[in-house]
């Protein structure tokens, strides 16, 4: 009876972790997720200054103000660790972080600061992702045609 009582107690305490933990995708699209706006600020960066990687094309429409970022077969680890400043503690990311290993596709920002990306990945769990923002909701965010914009504080990775 001891051994059935302990067994309902152990149960009920592990239980409620066990529900409502993440899934290793759910784990791995927000890593992803995490990577590819890493990628696209320091690679919107170095086009500023007219430094653009290979695989990467930057263009603004000037009528709408949209600012894009091209990608094509993109290998942001190979980019990452060409930079001195990733193994620096600058909190660019190193070897080891990166979910995939290649990325194509495009990551934009509007005037207004609302994001789109729409981009297919190598090498991953995560193989297509589309995100469009609205002020500061989430519109729509999928990952291998599965929603997740339920996920909350889904744009504040550190």
């Amino acid at each position: 009876m001891k051994r059935i009582v302990l067994l309902v107690l152990i149960t009920i305490i592990m239980l409620p972790a066990a529900v409502f933990a993440a899934d290793e995708i759910e784990s791995e699209v927000q890593s992803t997720l995490a990577i590819t706006l890493s990628t696209f600020g320091i690679v919107f960066v170095s086009t500023l200054f007219g430094a653009a990687p290979d695989g990467v094309k930057a263009a603004m429409d000037e009528k709408t103000g949209k600012s894009s970022i091209y990608f094509e077969n993109f290998n942001p680890s190979a980019f990452f660790s060409e930079m001195p400043e990733s193994s620096s503690g600058t909190g660019l990311p190193n070897d080891g972080v990166f979910t995939f290993d290649t990325m194509t596709g495009t990551v934009s920002a509007d005037q207004m600061g609302n994001m789109f990306i729409d981009m297919k990945y190598s090498g991953g769990s995560v193989r297509t992702m589309k995100l469009a923002t609205e002020d500061e909701n989430i519109k729509t965010f999928t990952a291998n045609g599965k929603d997740y914009s339920y996920i909350e504080n889904l744009l504040n990775v550190e």
